[in-house]
C-alpha cells in the first residue's frame, strides 16, 4: 500500500509539471503573437516581467527546477513522514485485527469449554437422578419386605394367640357344660355323678350331633 501511495505521489506530480509546462507554452505561443510594438518600448519595459515573452523560457525552467525541488523535499521529508504514519495505522489495524481475531478464537473456546461443562453437568445429574431413584426404589422394596415380615409375624403370634385362646375358651365351655351336665343329673336321679363319666357322655352326645 506504501509503495502503491508513492506512485501515486509521484504521478501527480509529474502531471502537475506537465501541465504547467504545457501552460507555459501555451502562453507563450499566444503572446508571441501579440504585436510588442503596439504598446511602445517604453511602455513593455514597464510593464509586469513575468508577462514579457522574452522571460517566458526561464520562467518555465525555474518553475520545473521548482517543483522538481518541491518534489524532492516532499519526498524527502513529508512522504517518509507520511508513509510512517500509514505504516503505523496498517500496523495498529493489523495488531487490533489479529487481537480480535485472538479474542474471538477464546470466546469460542470459552463457549466450546462451556458448552462441553453443562453437557457433563447435564449427565451427571441425569446419572444422580438414576442412582437416587435406584437408592429410593431399593429402600422401599426393603422396607416393604420388612413390613411383610413383620406382618407376617405378627399375624402368626396373633394366631397363636387366638388358638391359644379359643383352646381355653373351649376348655372353660367344656368344663362348664360337664359341671352343668353332673348338677342336673344330680338332681335329677337324686345321687351324684362322676365327672369322667359326664365328660364321657357329653363327647358322644358332640360326635353323635357331629355326625
Amino acid at each position: 500500500m506504501m509503495a502503491r501511495f508513492r506512485g501515486m505521489a509521484a504521478g501527480i506530480f509529474a502531471g502537475i509539471c506537465l501541465t504547467l509546462v504545457s501552460f507555459a507554452a501555451i502562453a507563450a505561443e499566444t503572446a508571441s503573437e501579440v504585436d510588442v510594438t503596439e504598446y511602445g518600448g517604453a511602455e513593455h519595459s514597464g510593464g509586469m516581467p513575468q508577462l514579457d515573452v522574452s522571460t517566458y523560457s526561464s520562467q518555465v525552467v525555474w518553475l520545473v527546477i521548482f517543483f522538481v525541488l518541491l518534489y524532492q523535499v516532499v519526498s524527502k521529508l513529508a512522504l517518509p513522514q507520511l508513509t510512517e504514519v500509514i505504516r503505523q495505522r496498517e500496523e495498529r489495524i493489523s495488531g487490533d485485527l489479529d487481537k480480535a481475531a485472538e479474542l474471538r478464537a477464546e470466546a469460542e473456546a470459552a463457549y466450546s469449554r462451556y458448552e462441553a461443562d453443562l453437557a457433563d453437568a447435564h449427565a451427571r445429574a441425569q446419572l444422580r437422578i438414576k442412582e437416587l431413584r435406584e437408592r429410593i426404589a431399593e429402600e422401599q422394596a426393603a422396607r416393604l419386605a420388612e413390613l411383610d415380615t413383620s406382618m407376617a409375624e405378627k399375624i402368626a403370634a396373633a394366631e397363636q394367640r387366638i388358638g391359644k385362646a379359643r383352646e381355653t375358651a373351649m376348655a372353660e365351655v367344656e368344663g362348664a357344660a360337664v359341671e352343668t351336665a353332673q348338677a342336673a343329673i344330680e338332681r335329677l336321679i337324686g345321687s351324684k355323678v362322676g365327672r369322667d363319666e359326664v365328660e364321657r357322655a357329653l363327647q358322644a352326645v358332640v360326635k353323635r350331633e357331629a355326625a
